[in-house]
């Protein structure tokens, strides 16, 4: 015979963070230089406007520029818009100041990038846009592959504008090691497609997570414990709940009771 159980053991809280997304922009010296008669970084802020507007709100979104305050300085990374659920005016004028001036920091640049996205079990994406390769004494490669070592996970989708063989080589190296995408553009057209296919893939949905957690009662008198799995959908929307009853003190045994039901 089972003991009744009260409806008060299964109220358990599960939240989840959203999904995350830090887009990274080369606002260095070199996007002064045109494309199709216009400005490479006016041909970027286009795009991003676009990208910004049609932004799914349910993805937290952050916004980084390098090389847009000073000259000549490999510190100059900035957060513009830290990691948030969007406010789409806010992003749209930042993305309006930005005046291109300096160096290329890629490497630091991903990687402060990365460790603002890493503490969380959920998607975490960084989409690079870069006209040049690294200008900064480093190697952005060796830099992703190093971040993965750490334990750090995410995933860098990298867009090379209108950039020569061997920056697209060093960029694709960027989003290969760690398991994202490589976009190469030459014109506002083709920068335009690379960033709708790269927020395709940060928008893609992973299978629903199952976690295990332990309900808790103060009632002294409760002689089973209640293994918990729920299994979710992005977000953190709960789908279904499986609860195994188990003995006090048998917790590595197989449960004598299993049930599964919508909570």
């Amino acid at each position: 015979m089972f003991k009744k159980l009260s409806p008060l053991l299964l109220a358990v809280s599960m939240t989840c963070a959203a999904d995350q997304a830090m887009i990274v922009l080369d606002a260095s010296g070199s996007m002064k230089g045109q494309v199709d008669g216009k400005a490479k970084i006016t041909i970027a802020k286009a795009t991003l406007n676009k990208v910004v507007n049609d932004w799914d709100e349910s993805i937290d979104f952050g916004l980084m520029a390098y090389g847009h305050n000073r000259k000549g300085d490999c510190n100059d990374i900035e957060v513009l818009i830290p990691l948030s659920k969007i406010d789409k005016n806010a992003v749209l004028e930042k993305v309006k100041a930005i005046v291109p001036k300096g160096k290329t920091p890629i490497s630091d640049s991903l990687q402060q990038a990365a460790k603002k996205l890493h503490f969380t079990e959920d998607k975490a994406t960084v989409i690079l846009i870069s006209d040049g390769k690294e200008t900064c004494d480093a190697d952005p490669c060796a830099t992703a592959k190093e971040l993965e070592k750490q334990g750090i996970d995410f995933t860098a989708h990298v867009i090379g504008f209108n950039v020569d063989t061997n920056t697209d080589k060093q960029l694709a190296c960027i989003a290969n090691a760690t398991g994202g995408e490589y976009f190469s553009a030459k014109n506002a057209d083709d920068l335009n497609n690379a960033m709708k296919k790269a927020v395709k893939e940060v928008e893609k949905k992973e299978p629903p997570k199952k976690r295990t957690v332990r309900a808790v009662t103060a009632k002294k008198e409760l002689k089973y414990n209640i293994i918990l799995t729920a299994s979710e959908t992005e977000g953190g929307e709960q789908i279904d709940t499986t609860y195994h009853i188990l003995k006090e003190g048998e917790e590595d045994l197989e449960p004598f009771k299993t049930c599964k039901s919508m909570i």
